[in-house]
């Protein structure tokens, strides 16, 4: 690759009459700006938009429990902050914590059992004791190696292994409803598939300063080679 970009520069730089030290400087330049200055994560703005899972009410009936909301998630090293994500419904519930629940120890568990469980959105305001409310959402545009910007809402992954509630049988034992009739129901041994909900995704992640500066080299001095060579060429005229 670098061979013939490297004859092309040469050729501009006898045209314009330009130095071999200011060609190997214009090739440098154009590295600087062709080739990724850094590995770093990217930071998503990951919101939820009318997830729903439904069940059959204490007593009968159907129940809608629904989040909605917005948290940043780096997707290299699987963490998350800013959590304003809510669940309403007959149960109402705040997932401001993603990560390991410090007890899950239900069957039913999305994050598993133990401190090496999966991360998952959790309720952080369960009593101590009690195993807390979970949201596990597959969103595709993780799913893949190289996570991709979804600023158009999109569905969530549904089924057994798609986005998951797990509403364990005391409900956390923060939560008034549980176990009333008419009440989202509480089991510990099965998690909740999605009935419906879609998520956007957007990279809000700035660029690194010192990319910015190396972009701005390399620029300035290709900039500076072709200024010379239309120079030379109004010479030669």
């Amino acid at each position: 690759m670098l061979c013939p970009l490297w004859r092309m520069i040469h050729l501009a730089c006898i045209q314009s009459r330009v130095s071999a030290s200011g060609c190997l400087g214009a090739l440098v330049a154009v590295l600087l700006l062709i080739c990724p200055v850094g590995a770093h994560a990217d930071t998503y703005n990951v919101t939820f938009i009318n997830v729903t899972f439904t069940a059959t009410c204490i007593g009968g009936g159907t129940c809608t429990e629904v989040i909605n909301g917005s948290a940043l998630y780096d997707p290299v090293t699987d963490t998350g902050s800013n959590s304003t994500i809510q669940m309403t419904g007959t149960l109402n519930v705040s997932f401001d914590v993603y990560g390991v629940p410090p007890q899950c120890t239900a069957s039913g568990c999305v994050s598993g059992n133990g401190p090496t469980g999966s991360r998952v959105l959790y309720d952080p305001n369960a009593l101590p004791g009690f195993n807390p409310i979970e949201f596990a959402p597959a969103v595709p545009a993780f799913s893949t190696p190289t996570p991709v910007d979804v600023p158009t809402p999109q569905p969530l992954l549904g089924g057994p292994n798609g986005s998951l509630l797990f509403v364990p049988g005391m409900c956390g034992g923060d939560q008034p409803a549980c176990n009333t009739t008419g009440a989202f129901p509480g089991n510990g041994a099965i998690d909740y598939q999605l009935t419906s909900g879609t998520y956007t995704a957007v990279d809000i992640t700035a660029p690194e300063p010192g990319s910015l500066i190396l972009f701005g080299t390399g620029a300035g001095m290709l900039g500076l080679l072709s200024r010379r060579r239309h120079t030379a060429a109004g010479a030669g005229n």
